[in-house]
């Protein structure tokens, strides 16, 4: 069975000065035949420009994230930011001893528990992953907690949706989310967490209602409260983002059935 609540961290930012991280973004690792990456927004690093980044470590510790990373700029000569990507995803490598430092709660990804498939408006999607938040933790001393993971299900949004928000399926998953309208496990109506901040969240196809298995799907980017959804880009890019920076893999990476895409990669 996929523990898949499971296999997102949140990334932690200490600013200049501070002593306690605070909860910033949300990564997840993928394994492709023993080779580690971590997975984020790639505007979640640009958080780094006011202190350094962090991921819960074991032990009570916080373990900081490598200086090695990809990002995925639609140009390899483009210099600007990485929030104007719509692609929007940067990888991490990780080595074995950085995983096995990770908090022991955390479930690693391996790529067999990928779907690459298109978005599926017969489907349920949920975001998992960690809002921000000025609710800080001391890792050393365990006073007080990171929040809580957040999750968000719900079906794709309608195709106006998609045009507003300026994506399309051969790359995105943009979900359908009006807070107001929200409701709990339960049933009952109910106000969601603010997801502000849940950039580099896991989302999963079929975690709820279904009894098909459940397989990670994209790596959330954005919420956009005035369109009323949520923005993931589908792990098909993830995967030939990881392509591109490491062909030697490519064997064991399955395709996106529906694109046929390359990437420039752009290396911090």
């Amino acid at each position: 069975m996929i523990d898949w609540n499971r296999t997102v961290l949140p990334v932690l930012r200490l600013g200049d000065g501070e002593s306690v991280p605070e909860a910033f973004g949300s990564a997840v690792v993928l394994n492709v035949k023993g080779q580690y990456f971590a997975v984020t927004a790639a505007h979640v690093l640009e958080g780094e420009v006011d202190g350094s980044l962090w991921l819960p470590g074991n032990d009570s510790r916080i373990m900081v994230l490598p200086e090695r990373r990809f990002t995925t700029l639609k140009d390899a000569a483009d210099q600007a930011s990485v929030t104007t990507d719509e692609i929007d995803i940067a990888l991490v490598p990780l080595d074995e001893n950085d995983v096995k430092n990770l908090d022991p709660d955390f479930v690693v990804t391996p790529i067999e528990w990928v779907s690459t498939e298109p978005p599926d408006p017969a489907s349920f999607y949920t975001f998992v992953g960690y809002p921000a938040s000025k609710f800080k933790v001391d890792y050393p001393r365990r006073k007080g907690g990171v929040a809580k993971y957040v999750t968000i299900s719900g079906g794709l949004a309608k195709p106006e949706r998609w045009t507003l928000a300026s994506k399309t399926t051969s790359t995105h998953i943009v979900l359908f989310f009006d807070k107001k309208k929200a409701v709990n496990e339960q049933g009952a109506r109910a106000i969601p967490p603010d997801p502000h901040g849940m950039s580099g969240a896991a989302v999963w196809v079929n975690a709820v209602g279904s009894d098909k298995e459940p397989r990670l799907a994209g790596i959330g980017i954005e919420y956009r409260a005035t369109e009323f959804c949520l923005v993931a880009t589908r792990i098909g890019c993830v995967v030939e983002a990881i392509r591109a920076i490491r062909p030697d893999l490519s064997g064991y990476l399955p395709r996106m059935p529906d694109n046929d895409m390359g990437f420039y990669r752009s290396e911090e």
